[in-house]
């Protein structure tokens, strides 16, 4: 009696285990369906994806961001992005609650749902770019009356709707046309790249067709593919912490610079992924000094014809409203710099070999090429570093809590940044992931 006693026992332990196990990988596998089911979506069914031509070199989506800012709510980040808003995406007006709303509703129709961009091959120089948005529905009116009101856009009749054109200051990308129909909304470099897209959908991207299915994270906000390299980078996450992972043994012929770090940064970002497509590696700098703001950008190209040209250009454009007044050549030593005035603001371009230094805020001449070092072209993996401290600006973590927006006009990126907890991790040859956390 004891012994089937004992046997019934163990058979009922062992159905209860087995139907547990079976439970726990049905749920695992249904898990592993719907995140694989995303990837297909962004891959080839997104309508979005559908507008993307097949000769596509890299392609990104920016998915459901209202998930995204809707996760935000309640946190200081959301309180410095909502004084933002209400100043006109400027932090140079008076706060305007009801501006700053309509300013979001605005941004979240044409951005909240999806937006994919990618980079196409070119006749010229550079890359083409075009970006495709699903729209809120219903706010196609709105954004068209938008467009038609704009005094400083010129106007191409296609098919019947308008297509429009503005002049950017960007030297590379010198027009962009924008168009509105339907649920989406078009942007483009190039003229007839965003009138093919408007006629039809195409297959997408035939690279990213060409894929193999992966399971991605159900939060994943960011999609971005690379041809050639292979390279995947994903961004996922809900407030308050956020992750970011890239995948693919690219190599790059690269010149990154060596940056040096000071008690006075706050944040320190690199990368060589733009060498991908011939153009410079990137190295931003932002200082907190005497309580205000420096930025640094540093580009570093592969030789200094490409340097000269770029540097000209950017030349001309930062020349083309000021007076010869404004422009003082100041050399100091290897560096060939130009001072800018502009809103009573200083601003800087130098030039040492192959690199272009751009700077806002005070800069000293003296120091400025004591920072980084140039060095020689070499084979690297796809790099992103990434040195945060907010110490230097912990004090507006307290203005952000107090509402105090006395400094915002001046400091607005300290504002931004003190939100920020911690960013850990990089990507280079032993890294692939870089999480960030935020008040």
């Amino acid at each position: 009696m004891k012994v089937k006693i004992l046997r019934a026992f163990s058979a009922a332990v062992l159905l209860i285990f087995f139907s547990f196990l079976s439970f726990r990988l049905i749920s695992w596998w249904q898990h592993q369906q719907k995140r694989k089911a995303l990837f297909v979506y962004l891959q080839k069914d997104s309508p979005v994806t559908r507008r993307i031509p097949e000769d596509a070199l890299v392609y990104g989506n920016l998915y459901d961001l209202k998930r995204v800012y809707t996760g935000l709510q309640g946190t200081r980040l959301s309180d410095v992005l909502a004084h933002w808003l209400d100043t006109g995406m400027s932090g140079k007006q008076e706060a305007n609650p009801l501006m700053g709303g309509m300013i979001e509703k605005t941004v979240l129709n044409v951005v909240g749902e999806e937006l994919g961009f990618c980079l196409l091959p070119s006749v010229s120089r550079r890359l083409d770019f075009l970006a495709v948005a699903r729209i809120a529905p219903g706010s196609e009116f709105l954004l068209k009356l938008a467009l038609a009101s704009t005094k400083n856009a010129r106007r191409t009749d296609f098919r019947g709707e308008t297509i429009y054109a503005f002049d950017t200051k960007n030297p590379e990308y010198p027009e962009v046309f924008v168009f509105l129909g339907g649920d989406f909304a078009f942007a483009a470099s190039d003229l007839n790249r965003i009138k093919k897209s408007i006629q039809g959908e195409s297959a997408g991207p035939l690279f990213l067709r060409e894929r193999k299915v992966e399971a991605i994270p159900e939060d994943t906000f960011l999609f971005l593919q690379c041809n050639q390299p292979d390279i995947s980078i994903l961004a996922s996450g809900a407030s308050p912490a956020f992750h970011l992972v890239v995948s693919g043994e690219a190599r790059i012929a690269s010149r990154l610079p060596d940056l040096t770090s000071g008690q006075q940064h706050v944040l320190l970002l690199q990368t060589n992924g733009p060498e991908i497509f011939d153009q410079p590696s990137t190295s931003y700098s932002l200082q907190s000094v005497e309580g205000n703001p420096l930025t640094t950008i540093l580009l570093t190209f592969v030789d200094r014809r490409n340097a000269r040209r770029y540097s000209n250009a950017v030349a001309g454009s930062l020349s083309m409203n000021d007076s010869p007044e404004s422009i003082e050549l100041s050399p100091q030593g290897d560096l060939d710099c130009l001072r800018y005035r502009k809103n009573n603001e200083d601003m800087y371009l130098c030039t040492r070999n192959a690199t272009i230094l751009l700077a806002r805020g005070k800069l000293k001449l003296q120091d400025a090429g004591s920072g980084w070092k140039e060095t020689k072209r070499r084979d690297l993996p796809l790099t992103l570093r990434v040195k945060f401290q907010n110490e230097p600006i912990h004090e507006f973590l307290s203005l952000v809590e107090e509402k105090d927006w006395s400094r915002f006009r001046s400091a607005k990126e300290f504002y931004f940044l003190s939100c920020i907890k911690q960013i850990l991790g990089s990507v280079d040859s032993t890294h692939n992931e870089i999480s960030a956390e935020i008040y």
